[in-house]
């Protein structure tokens, strides 16, 4: 299923229930995570999500796109946001390429405010009528009357998605007041000693990371060091304020049931035929309003909407349920890592080749006279070889000697090698490739030319692109 899924994700963090939630959200494999928004934009540039995101990358061996969302909030409900900056047009922008992209109906999953959606969906509303499925919101107060943090950073956002007409599955985060919870809201409580009680040692250290707000120069090679226990007791002393994480597995298409006395969220292939399936939560229709001041009414008229709203099924349970529940979805983190296989890695403005968990390579983007870097879309080819297509917008004619990537190892390599390619006249090749090595692990840059282009514009890709395209 694909999914956006948009967060107010911080390292150091406002309140790391963020990282419960998003390490859940990479647990489900049901889930095709197509890209992550990152909300509050200017915030971000000084308190950067995407260190979290590029960890869960490397831990589950993915390579989930991110973007900066948007950062002042709409001026009214049907702001488009086109007068923000462009660094802040990412997260929008992301949003409507992957329903243009998917062939499938797309779900989109909201932690935080609702800026980047409502804009997205003020610029193209048609687009969102025909692709999306359903958008799970993680936002406000169940009873009338009061407003709730997420709602307090774009009140308009709010208001244009809950009047939207559009199919919202609503889970509003209180009800009856600030941390309380009457049945219509997702809130719970839970102690970091459950929620972290089947964790590897790996994902233990992306929490005491994130928990203990650290800043290490290399967030990634973190995840590998040796478990801090003092750390690790401080972590597991705490409790924390719970919302989303356990509830995607509504999403993903889960069934909650017990085993071995411990409640477990099971794909439906997996269910065993005698299976008591346990409905700790559901969603109901309810008909609403909401109003200039973002507030809700609850109502049956011309101007309310009919959308799904969440519902507490057993109040006794659920905080048990939904504690046991997302342990073992962080507990199946560690089986997520794909073995045997490579992936590349976005760190920032540099790329990373990790090979079965271990760093590879590394390399940076080449800049373009007059273009600056390239669009980058990284994707697997056949037998697990990964393709990575560098775009450029070109205005018109430029002058550029060479064009190059550069790759740095991560280690120092016994022999280097050139395989005997030479198909056109003038190539020139190593003297001793006629004496193939033994190889154990290798990484093979292969070269090529695409022929894809940016919308409205011109390619330059690969070895042809230096000798066909616009370069003088």
């Amino acid at each position: 299923m694909p999914v956006v899924y948009c967060t107010d994700l911080f390292h150091p963090h406002d309140d790391p229930d963020d990282h419960f939630d998003i390490a859940v959200l990479y647990a489900l494999e049901e889930l095709d995570t197509r890209g992550i928004v990152l909300d509050q934009g200017s915030k971000q540039e000084h308190r950067p999500g995407r260190i979290p995101v590029e960890q869960l990358n490397l831990l589950t061996g993915r390579d989930v796109p991110w973007a900066v969302g948007l950062s002042e909030p709409l001026k009214t409900p049907d702001d488009k946001a086109l007068d923000q900056a462009e660094k802040y047009q990412t997260g929008v922008n992301l949003i409507l390429d992957v329903l243009e992209d998917s062939k499938d109906p797309v779900t989109i999953i909201t932690v935080g405010s609702l800026r980047d959606l409502a804009a997205a969906f003020n610029r193209k509303p048609e687009l969102f009528r025909q692709k999306i499925s359903r958008l799970m919101i993680f936002i406000g107060e169940a009873s009338a009357g009061t407003q709730e943090w997420n709602v307090g950073l774009d009140p308009n956002g709010f208001i244009r998605i809950m009047n939207s007409g559009l199919a919202v599955w609503w889970i509003p985060c209180f009800d009856g007041g600030n941390f309380k919870n009457k049945g219509n809201a997702s809130f719970w409580k839970a102690s970091h000693a459950d929620l972290l009680r089947y964790s590897s040692d790996q994902v233990m250290n992306y929490f005491i990371y994130a928990l203990l707000k650290k800043t290490s120069p290399d967030h990634l090679e973190y995840l590998s060091k040796n478990i801090d226990e003092v750390a690790r007791r401080q972590v597991l002393s705490e409790t924390r304020n719970m919302w989303c994480a356990a509830v995607f597995t509504e999403a993903a298409g889960r069934k909650i049931v017990q085993r071995e006395g411990e409640w477990v969220a099971v794909p439906v292939d997996f269910l065993e035929k005698k299976a008591r399936v346990l409905e700790i939560f559901r969603f109901a229709r309810v008909s609403v309003f909401v109003d200039d001041d973002a507030r809700i009414v609850y109502e049956e008229t011309s101007r309310s909407r009919r959308i799904f709203r969440f519902q507490i099924v057993n109040t006794e349970l659920y905080p048990e349920v939904m504690t046991s529940v997302t342990s073992h979805l962080i507990g199946d983190l560690a089986n997520r890592q794909t073995k045997d296989s490579m992936t590349i890695l976005r760190t920032g403005l540099e790329y990373r080749v990790v090979l079965n968990g271990e760093d590879c390579a590394k390399f940076s983007l080449p800049e373009l006279t007059g273009c600056g870097l390239p669009q980058v879309k990284v994707s697997e080819v056949e037998d697990s070889r990964q393709k990575v297509n560098m775009c450029w917008d070109i205005p018109g004619e430029i002058s550029q000697d060479e064009l190059l990537v550069r790759f740095d190892l991560a280690k120092d390599p016994d022999f280097w090698w050139a395989p005997h390619l030479a198909p056109y006249e003038g190539y020139a090749v190593a003297q001793h490739v006629f004496h193939t090595p033994a190889l154990r692990d290798k990484i093979l840059i292969l070269p090529s030319t695409s022929g894809e282009s940016p919308p409205g514009g011109s390619t330059l890709s690969g070895l042809d692109g230096l000798k066909t395209r616009r370069i003088r």
